[in-house]
């Protein structure tokens, strides 16, 4: 899984917004530190509903993001970093969002002919669960992602940079080469 965040974020084509300096090196024009906040909505919509497209419908969430720190040393360095906090509330976001598309899914499902006899939270007694029980299983479930997430939360690689294509390394060690690139632009 090296690397697979400062792929997915360089893949994503950077935007980064500063005020070019007049160097006539590009990747001198790269270094400094900048935020960047990758859009995830649609993979980890498609990731929550896995395979249960019936809940697609009740699910949610306007926004999911993964917020980064790119960091571009004078010495051809790229450092990311995932700003957690930021992270641990776009996952608090999402927990909520599956916990609440779960039981509108659980209620749809009991139709009109069982809501006279039981409410929701009764049904969910006689399935053997609560509520609680349902957001500590998605804390449960949530928990290795979040695991894999912060292992690598810090990554570290070379960096090289033409006018309009950033390449990078997957370690500090091994020289990025000019083979595969992505695309960036520099406003300001």
């Amino acid at each position: 899984m090296k690397r697979k965040l400062l792929a997915l974020t360089l893949c994503a084509g950077l935007a980064l917004g500063l005020t070019a300096c007049g160097s006539s090196d590009p990747g001198q024009k790269l270094v400094g530190t900048w935020v960047c906040r990758y859009d995830y909505l649609d993979p980890i919509l498609d990731e929550a509903v896995g395979g249960a497209e019936e809940m697609a419908d009740y699910l949610s969430l306007d926004e999911f993001y993964i917020p980064m720190e790119l960091t571009f040393t004078k010495d051809g360095i790229i450092t990311l970093t995932v700003i957690q906090d930021e992270m641990d509330e776009q996952m608090e976001n999402l927990k909520d969002a599956v916990l609440e598309a779960t039981l509108s899914y659980v209620k749809a499902e009991i139709g009109t002919q069982y809501q006279d006899l039981w409410d929701l939270d009764e049904l969910l007694g006689l399935m053997g669960t609560s509520r609680e029980d349902l957001a500590a299983e998605l804390d449960e479930a949530m928990d290795p992602i979040m695991e894999e997430l912060y292992q690598e939360a810090h990554e570290e690689g070379q960096y090289k940079a033409t006018e309009d294509m950033l390449y990078t390394s997957t370690d500090v060690d091994t020289p990025a080469q000019e083979t595969e690139g992505d695309p960036y632009t520099l406003d300001g």
